[in-house]
């Protein structure tokens, strides 16, 4: 196991600029849980909603419980997202100076920045397989965290190409 976080090793000397509570929880090399509440809201129509749950993103719902739990496997982050009767996880890791995330047999990079109280993860690039995807057919995330004094607020869209937003999610968290 690495003596600096994942977080810790992809910004460097710009970790110190994150605000305390972000400091905190993306600085511990042991892992980390958070419990939040979250409107979760689904693309319109039926085929925007059918990709959705064949990506395993959570269902719409106003004040949704989410509990947040990090294990730290070596050098990479295991996240697992747990909603009502529903879990949902993603492995991540640094690799040339981005954060990588997999869903399942889907990967995203993205470029951490700081901007004031807010943690932006600016997307990059997808696989699928192993395989890149031209970015003007890739999937995409965009999603920040933006800190207050013991919390977070996350807001995380994910579109699709040729269907535009497919799930959109945010709330408050804080850690345990």
């Amino acid at each position: 196991m690495s003596s600096l976080s994942l977080f810790r090793r992809i910004l460097g000397a710009r970790f110190d600029e994150l605000p305390g509570v972000l400091q905190r929880f993306h600085g511990s090399t042991t892992g980390g849980k958070a419990r939040g509440t979250f409107l979760i809201e689904r693309g319109k129509g039926w085929l925007r909603n059918a990709v959705a749950s064949l990506f395993g993103m959570p269902k719409a719902g106003k004040d949704v419980p989410v509990r947040l739990e990090v294990v730290v496997e070596g050098e990479r982050e295991r996240w697992f997202r747990h909603f009502p009767g529903q879990r949902l996880s993603s492995l991540q890791w640094a690799e040339g100076g981005l954060l990588i995330e997999s869903f399942g047999l889907g990967c995203f990079a993205f470029e951490l920045v700081i901007d004031g109280s807010r943690l932006r993860h600016e997307f990059r690039q997808a696989w699928f397989t192993g395989i890149p995807i031209p970015r003007s057919l890739a999937p995409s995330v965009d999603g920040w965290l933006d800190a207050g004094d013991k919390g977070w607020l996350v807001v995380v869209h994910v579109f699709f190409p040729f269907l535009g937003e497919i799930v959109h999610y945010e709330g408050w968290v804080e850690p345990e």
